[in-house]
């Protein structure tokens, strides 16, 4: 971060932090995210398998609605950091940040013959953070998360 685009960095890292902690370190959360949070703490603790995820006793006994890589990922993070509500909120954060290091990655990627271009790469994760769908579901621990890091990896690494 440095030069004439430094202000424009700072306001985008200001926007993503802005638009996802506030929301991000409150108590409650979406339905889902709830449910793939109680996933994958079962599995931290031992109930269900990665091939065979459990949820509940009573309610969905057999949990097979998604697919298990992100309460897999998600569970490591439980083990390493314990039970408390913010480990899938820094999970999600931290898959927010390998998201827009990504975006960063592909734009001076696709404009490497440019250097004036490259230096704006904060512009497509500006435009990237302020789109609703994305901060809110950051927020909520929603599985579109690690989904988002592993499409703009693969995007990068096709590139």
């Amino acid at each position: 971060m440095s030069g004439k685009n430094f202000p424009f960095q700072i306001i985008t890292l200001a926007l993503f932090i802005g638009l996802i902690v506030p929301v991000a370190i409150q108590d409650g959360m979406f339905m889902d995210g709830l449910i793939y949070a109680c996933v994958a703490k079962n599995l931290a603790n031992g109930l269900g398998t990665f091939w065979d995820p459990y949820f509940s006793a009573s309610f969905n006994t057999s949990f097979h609605e998604q697919p298990p890589l992100f309460f897999g990922l998600e569970s490591i993070f439980f083990r390493l950091f314990g039970d408390s509500i913010y480990v899938e909120r820094l999970f999600s954060l931290l898959m927010g940040c390998i998201t827009a290091y990504f975006i960063h990655l592909i734009w001076k990627l696709v404009h490497r013959s440019d250097t004036d271009i490259q230096q704006v790469s904060w512009f497509p994760i500006l435009l990237w953070t302020i789109t609703p769908v994305c901060f809110w579901g950051y927020a909520q621990n929603v599985e579109e998360t690690i989904m988002g890091a592993f499409v703009a990896g693969s995007v990068y690494f096709i590139l």
